[in-house]
């Protein structure tokens, strides 16, 4: 009883730190995010998400490391934005020019429905060996690891591993080619 009072104390400690924190820093923390982003939609957004993360944190904060872990915690979840954003950009202009190549003016969505890239997959698995068919499909679609993979099938462990790499080495190819334009 006395540990679970004690683990009941921190964590309301632990929030009335990171809630005080956040009122007397926010308008900084804030200037922080915004100096680094182009614009300021995503700056609160950002801001909020930081200090949900510390707050969901199972580490003991204390006022004296708070500052650090928020700038840090910050800096990281910019640098994320950043990575997804240059992802996503580059899909992006994958796409116009390749519709422009192709003398179209479709949405980056149209490009292929769910439906088509799950029929040129079928396809794809279509061509495998059967063993192999099999394997990729508990792999992909039931989620299954290897080990679960091998002992459903009475295989080997690295028999396994072996026929599913080469089944996915087979099905990245196709891929690639079924959707190149």
């Amino acid at each position: 009883m006395i540990l679970k009072t004690t683990v009941m104390e921190q964590k309301e400690s632990k929030h009335s730190i990171i809630a005080k924190f956040y009122t007397e820093h926010y308008e900084e923390l804030k200037s922080f995010v915004a100096s680094r982003l182009q614009f300021a939609g995503g700056v609160e957004d950002i801001v909020q998400d930081v200090y949900l993360r510390l707050l969901q944190l199972d580490q003991i904060i204390t006022a004296n490391t708070l500052h650090s872990l928020v700038f840090t915690t910050a800096n990281n979840m910019i640098k994320d934005y950043w990575r997804r954003k240059k992802c996503y950009d580059k899909f992006v202009h994958f796409v116009a020019t390749t519709n422009r190549r192709n003398g179209t003016q479709e949405d980056v969505a149209a490009v292929y429905s769910v439906q088509e890239v799950h029929e040129i997959l079928e396809r794809g698995i279509a061509r495998l060996a059967e063993s192999q068919s099999r394997i990729y499909r508990m792999s992909i679609f039931e989620g299954k690891r290897v080990g679960e993979i091998a002992k459903e099938l009475n295989l080997n462990y690295k028999s396994a591993e072996q026929k599913l790499g080469a089944a996915r080495k087979e099905i990245r190819s196709y891929m690639k080619k079924a959707l190149a334009c």
